[in-house]
C-alpha cells in the first residue's frame, strides 16, 4: 500500500490565502505538492466557516483560473469542491505540481478553513509507493 498520510518524501503547501481577509476581496490561492518520484497527482479542497452558526458551510466561492482546475459542487451540501481537471498534470522539474484558483471571500465576517488533500502517484496503476498529503489554512475577517 502507499505510505501513511503526510509521510516523509513531500509536503503539501497553500499560497496565498491570508491570514485575515477582506469580504468581498479576490484572493489568488496556490496549491503546492512537493514529492519523490511523483509522475502524477492530484488534489480537491474546500473553503468553508470555520466556527459559529454557519460553521461547515461553504465560505465564499471558487473559480477556476486555467483548465487545470475544476470546481465541482456536491448537491447535496452545496460545498464547492476545487480539484484538478486532468488526468495527468504537468509535474514540473524536482517533483513540483502547482494548482491556482480564484477565492472571493464572503461577505460573512465568520473565520474561514481551507482544507485540501493532494495525491502523489508513482503511475504504476495501483496504490503501492503512492502518497497523499493533507494542508489547511485558517483565515480570520478583519
Amino acid at each position: 500500500m502507499g505510505g501513511e498520510l503526510n509521510s516523509p518524501g513531500g509536503i503539501l503547501g497553500i499560497v496565498g490565502m491570508p491570514s485575515r481577509y477582506t469580504p468581498r476581496t479576490r484572493y489568488e490561492i496556490g496549491v503546492v505538492l512537493q514529492s519523490e518520484d511523483m509522475t502524477l497527482a492530484g488534489f480537491q479542497g474546500a473553503v468553508r466557516f470555520a466556527d459559529g452558526e454557519t460553521r461547515g458551510t461553504q465560505a465564499g466561492n471558487i473559480e477556476p483560473l486555467d483548465a487545470r482546475v475544476a470546481v465541482v459542487i456536491d448537491q447535496l451540501t452545496r460545498i464547492q469542491y476545487v480539484q484538478h481537471a486532468a488526468a495527468e498534470d504537468r509535474i514540473d522539474p524536482g517533483g513540483v505540481v502547482t494548482w491556482t484558483f480564484i477565492w472571493m471571500a464572503p461577505d460573512a465576517r465568520d473565520a474561514v478553513m481551507l482544507h485540501v488533500a493532494a495525491n502523489s502517484a508513482n503511475g504504476d496503476d495501483s496504490p503501492l509507493l503512492d502518497r497523499v498529503y493533507t494542508a489547511e489554512a485558517f483565515s480570520a475577517a478583519r
